[in-house]
């Protein structure tokens, strides 16, 4: 409980006058005395604000860098932060105090980092270079501010917006040729991993880290527990018939892991050299997946998450591909005007026939 009283007392003949805050910090009584009970009010208010911020941790940016890099020694791109932040480490200075590295010092870096040039050439650093960059300051500023204590408050970064990329996935020409050079003896497992892969969305590395106790055949579905997916958040996978019969065609004892893991991404490049696939990654099968699930009909929620997606906005890149999207899009525009008189008469049809859909948006990836 804190108070203002006033005190009186008589000294040398004369009355004084002063007026004091009493408080309790930590079960210990805090006075302070003023003379004006103006003064004492506004000075309480200010030590109980001060009570409410926490004593930073004194902390350099060379400490910090290090701190990260232990702290997510399991991160998958620890290699793309450490390069970058050991960058801003040498630029600003690894003694400089963590409080130093303002909103307006990391914004004078991303103006000079736009303007710089790529080596010899021309071309400038693209956005999405100078944003993964900046993630990792974000990340580490963040993680000094909620869990170190080192920061009052994390300084704001705004990301440089990116241009749109085209979204590479297979067709189903290069499905069928990806699928037979995957079925080759030699490539063990490369071709259940593929198609596992075509008909979930998963990532290769939650493909490989899949284990026997995580395939539930009563209620077909592939569990992934949230240690092993990128985005921290455990999701179950409904499988296809495909897949449920790959899976239980598979040879005993169902124990540790579905599929070997060793050399799966030489094979992969080998069969996509084989197939004479171009400009084609792992990733690229997880676009494939979500790709031709649109285009078969899919509802874009179940595909968020499906792939695990936190933001619908990641998943809405596919929902051009499907083919009554944005037809059903425009017929909220019907009944805006009515029909122009000079066009009724020439007798047009009551409903437009949209021709032009492929023939393979209704087949199925087998």
């Amino acid at each position: 409980m804190s108070t203002v009283t006033k005190r009186t007392w008589v000294h040398d003949g004369k009355t004084r006058v002063a007026y004091q805050f009493a408080t309790t910090v930590n079960g210990a009584r805090v006075r302070r005395q003023f003379s004006t009970k103006a003064e004492a009010l506004e000075e309480l208010d200010s030590y109980k604000e001060g009570l409410k911020q926490p004593k930073l941790r004194p902390m350099s940016l060379g400490e910090a860098v290090a701190l990260y890099l232990e702290t997510k020694a399991s991160k998958r791109s620890l290699e793309e932060d450490r390069r970058a932040l050991e960058e801003f480490r040498d630029l600003w200075g690894k003694e400089t105090p963590l409080t130093q590295i303002t909103a307006a010092k990391i914004s004078a870096w991303q103006v000079a980092a736009l303007k710089r040039k790529a080596g010899k050439s021309e071309q400038t650093v693209a956005p999405a270079t100078i944003n993964r960059a900046l993630a990792a300051l974000r990340h580490l500023l963040r993680l000094a501010w909620r869990r170190w204590e080192a920061l009052p408050q994390a300084p704001h970064i705004e990301l440089e917006k990116e241009p749109e990329g085209r979204l590479r996935y297979l067709d189903e020409d290069e499905i069928t040729r990806l699928m037979a050079a995957c079925a080759k003896p030699r490539r063990k497992h490369l071709a259940g991993i593929v198609t596992v892969a075509l008909h979930t969305g998963m990532r290769l590395g939650e493909i490989t880290g899949l284990t026997w106790d995580r395939v539930d055949f009563s209620r077909g579905v592939l569990v992934l527990e949230a240690e092993h997916t990128k985005g921290k958040r455990r999701r179950e996978i409904p499988t296809t018939q495909t897949v449920f019969n790959l899976l239980s065609a598979l040879t005993e004892p169902r124990t540790g892991r579905v599929f070997s893991v060793d050399g799966v991404r030489t094979s992969y490049t080998a069969a996509l050299d084989d197939a004479k696939i171009d400009d084609a990654t792992f990733h690229t099968l997880r676009h494939t997946f979500a790709s031709h699930y649109m285009m078969r009909g899919g509802n874009l929620y179940d595909l968020k998450n499906i792939l695990g997606h936190r933001d619908i906005k990641l998943t809405a890149r596919y929902s051009h591909l499907s083919p009554s999207y944005l037809r059903s899009q425009m017929e909220r525009m019907e009944g805006l005007t009515p029909v122009p008189a000079p066009l009724v008469a020439t007798n047009l049809p009551q409903e437009i026939e949209f021709v032009g859909t492929p023939a393979s948006v209704g087949s199925r990836i087998n």
